[in-house]
């Protein structure tokens, strides 16, 4: 068996199958990194319009000028017929497809025959568990496949999640973590699970908005409205676990008994974060939360958060100008 690439360096090819608005900003953000890429979708068609989305995505990245996308494109970027033809040279296959269960099975089915024997497979599913997709492979091939979960615009969105299964190499996963830091990704490792981290999180966001909107709380317009302007506004700089530490996790106990009390069993604090509080942890104002805090380390998390409030404030307002210009 081959040896598989042991960092970032070592991958040189890469095959995108799929190249629709994920696979083809996947494709165009490894090109301009430096990447041999080739592309294929299911048919003729469907790849040269493939091929014209990613020189549109490429004329429209405002970091450089028409000739050196046109170049790099040119350069770096080549169709193949089919899936086995785009995959035989890679050290890295993409399966960047619809989001549908028997679609993967296929593709990821078909390159796992003809994928070299040194060679990654990745997925870029946004929902389905890697484990599930893993049984669709050869034994042989499943240490090698990973997901690789890029955000729509792959080029723009900073953050990626690899995703491992049971069997997943190490290697594999320290390779694809390099991989993405090469190409200015900030990717988090985490392990299988139906839509990941990302999505869950996100998903539980809507279906609340949606009941807010249900229930004649308020319009989406204004949903909308209060989410990018209260706590979607801190986000950009802190997680929730940060956020919650900073703001009191006995407040965040309080906040649950009414939600509880209000809309059911759905708002009831996590048993893990009442035996915090019983504890005394309360975050950033007893020095001990999800994160440890000296009183120096609590005065500078204090300190940070409004230089980045101020930050982000002036950001909103540049794109607030720029709307309306």
């Amino acid at each position: 068996m081959g040896s598989i690439p042991r960092s970032g360096e070592d991958v040189r090819s890469v095959a995108v199958l799929g190249i629709g608005t994920m696979g083809s900003t996947i494709a165009w953000i490894l090109a301009r990194h430096g990447f041999d890429v080739v592309v294929t979708d299911r048919d003729t068609d469907s790849v040269t319009a493939g091929l014209a989305r990613i020189e549109g995505r490429a004329k429209a990245d405002p970091s450089q000028d028409g000739l050196s996308v046109l170049s790099v494109v040119a350069a770096r970027i080549t169709a193949a017929a089919d899936i086995e033809s785009a995959v035989s040279g890679a050290d890295l296959v993409i399966e960047a497809t619809s989001e549908t269960r028997d679609v993967k099975e296929k593709v990821l089915r078909r390159a796992s025959e003809a994928l070299p024997q040194h060679a990654i497979l990745a997925t870029n599913t946004s929902s389905y568990p890697i484990d599930l997709l893993a049984g669709f492979l050869p034994a042989s091939v499943r240490s090698r496949f990973v997901g690789i979960h890029f955000f729509n615009p792959a080029d723009l969105v900073p953050g990626v999640e690899v995703i491992a299964h049971e069997g997943t190499a190490v290697r594999v996963l320290d390779t694809c973590m390099l991989l993405m830091r090469q190409i200015g990704k900030r990717p988090s490792l985490i392990r299988s699970s139906p839509g990941f981290v990302a999505n869950r999180l996100q998903l539980a966001l809507f279906r609340e908005a949606v009941a807010c909107v249900d229930e004649g709380v308020a319009t989406s317009e204004e949903i909308d409205v209060i989410v990018s302007n209260t706590f979607g506004y801190r986000l950009p700089a802190f997680g929730p676990f940060q956020v919650a530490d900073m703001a009191g996790l006995d407040v965040y106990v309080g906040i649950f008994e009414v939600l509880e009390h209000a809309f059911g069993a759905r708002f009831a604090a996590p048993a893990s974060l009442l035996e915090m509080v019983r504890a005394g942890q309360l975050g950033l104002k007893s020095g001990q939360g999800y994160s440890a805090y000296t009183p120096e380390a609590a005065a500078d998390q204090i300190e940070r958060r409004d230089a980045a409030y101020r930050a982000i404030s002036w950001a909103m307002r540049d794109l607030e100008l720029n709307r309306t210009a």
